[in-house]
């Protein structure tokens, strides 16, 4: 046999250890369709994560609190259907995902009060358009009124949907001392507008 020389030992080794080596494979390309913005979607979404803040929850306030001051002006038949639009107005403003069951509450008691005003609804009457408390908002909403032997009925039916909707936000917020912070409050200026829904 032919002895194996220095340099064909080398060769074979060399063969050995490349046969041997785990094969490089390509980075997986990202699917388009997860990118948003040029970034994955785990990237995407990471602004989403919930962070209450306070001027978040001040400015929920003010909101349910402007439409509070524009139904004020109007004679407890017209309320109603104020509330019930105002609600809807407030909710749709309202995106941030750590606010989303404060949107629902809100969505659910404009439902309610919403139907309950087509029930009950005096087309005899004129609709009317109170002067809106924020000026910064241009243009003004009309509203419609239920009839007045309704009034007391719709009255119980709408105080009950927003006492529905605070009870809802105030279970929500024992789920963690943050968000009790923010949802009492909120909670706390929903359930006042139902004394202007007295009749």
């Amino acid at each position: 046999m032919r002895p194996v020389t220095l340099a064909a030992a080398a060769a074979i080794l060399a063969a050995a250890t490349t046969a041997l080596a785990p094969e490089k494979t390509a980075a997986a390309p990202v699917n388009p369709a997860l990118k948003l913005g040029g970034e994955t979607a785990a990237e995407g979404f990471s602004h989403l994560m919930p962070a209450f803040s306070n001027q978040e929850t001040r400015r929920i306030i003010r909101l349910i609190d402007g439409v509070e001051a524009e139904c004020r002006q109007l004679e407890v038949r017209y309320r109603f259907d104020c509330f019930g639009i105002g609600f809807q107005q407030v909710a749709r403003q309202i995106r941030r995902p750590d606010y989303r069951e404060v949107r629902t509450a809100l969505e659910r008691a404009s439902r309610s009060i919403n139907q309950e005003v087509r029930r009950n609804l005096d087309a005899a009457a004129p609709r009317v358009s109170p002067r809106r408390p924020d000026a910064n908002r241009s243009g003004r909403r009309q509203f419609r009124a239920v009839r007045q032997q309704a009034v007391r009925a719709v009255s119980r039916a709408a105080r009950t949907a927003v006492e529905r909707a605070s009870s809802t936000l105030l279970r929500s917020a024992q789920r963690s001392q943050q968000r009790r912070v923010h949802y009492t409050q909120i909670a706390r200026a929903v359930d006042s507008t139902t004394l202007l829904m007295r009749a």
